[in-house]
């Protein structure tokens, strides 16, 4: 019998990367670029106006910068 792997989440989001064409793209394949890179790095939110607990201005940024 063979034994099935797990696969997480990760895992799968990996092996489902799309491949892309360089310069060339069509917008869905943007948008797919976009969701893959949002799955995988981390967002940091940011309150602009920390008197303004909900209805505020926030910036939002990904990756380590």
């Amino acid at each position: 019998m063979k034994k099935r792997k797990k696969h997480t989440a990760a895992t799968r989001a990996l092996k489902a990367k799309p491949r892309f064409q360089g310069w060339r793209t069509t917008d869905e394949e943007e948008v797919e670029r976009r969701r893959l890179r949002a799955s995988m790095e981390p967002i940091n939110i940011e309150s602009l106006e920390p008197d303004q607990s909900f209805y505020g201005t926030f910036a939002a940024r990904s990756g380590e910068g």
